[in-house]
């Protein structure tokens, strides 16, 4: 709820979708806000994600928690490349689909409009509503499938 609210109001403000969810901090006045918003996210999901995940595999959920406060925390202090960033959140983004695999593998069919959409983002008749925004679709995807799984 709280995630979906955030990233609904910026589409509302911006009259579109993101480029993706890191790309809203880059927009923001305060950045700590999107920080602050990211963690909040993470740490209200962290109990239902560990009371679902079998014991096992507890360790899964705990590094999606490390790396989404990872991806929270390095737009504040790494401004100039964003490298950092990008790799932390493409581990979160992994770690995400680990765990729906475990948790609730039917939930990962969610991300099968993903493939198409990442087909026409590359040709050159792009519709401007995907142009510059493959990634935001597939991050919608990713979260629309862990909180269908944690359902």
């Amino acid at each position: 709820m709280v995630a979906g609210c955030f990233i609904g109001h910026f589409c509302i403000v911006k009259k579109g979708a993101p480029e993706s969810i890191s790309s809203l901090v880059y927009e923001m006045k305060h950045k700590w806000l999107w920080s602050v918003w990211i963690v909040a996210v993470g740490m209200l999901l962290f109990p239902r994600l560990m009371t679902k995940m079998p014991e096992m595999w507890q360790f899964v959920g705990f590094l999606m928690i490390l790396a989404l406060i990872g991806t929270a925390l390095t737009p504040l202090f790494v401004t100039e490349k964003r490298t950092a960033h990008y790799i932390i959140g493409s581990i979160l983004g992994l770690l995400v689909l680990a765990y729906v695999y475990i948790i609730s593998p039917w939930w990962l069919l969610v991300l099968i409009p993903v493939v198409p959409l990442t087909g026409m983002s590359m040709s050159d008749d792009c519709p401007q509503w995907l142009d510059g925004k493959i990634l935001f679709f597939a991050e919608l995807a990713c979260l629309i499938a862990l909180y269908g799984s944690l359902i």
